[in-house]
């Protein structure tokens, strides 16, 4: 995992970066990143506290799994 500082450094002027702030369901976390992959997006910018992680539904709903209905 890079630190944002890492990031920075690395810019281009044509970087497309996807900042998320108060995502806090995995599966919208998923979304963005199946979303952000489609669009090109270079980096994702996830604040380390309030903000989801990567779970298993986080990850089922990057690949657009469909989650269990109950």
């Amino acid at each position: 995992m890079l630190t944002l500082e890492d990031v920075l450094e690395a810019l281009r002027p044509d970087t497309l970066l996807l900042l998320l702030d108060s995502v806090t369901d995995p599966r919208n976390l998923g979304a963005c990143l199946r979303v952000a992959d489609a669009a090109g997006v270079d980096a994702v910018i996830v604040p380390r506290d309030r903000s989801a992680g990567m779970t298993p539904a986080a990850l089922k709903a990057a690949a657009g799994l469909p989650s269990r209905c109950h």
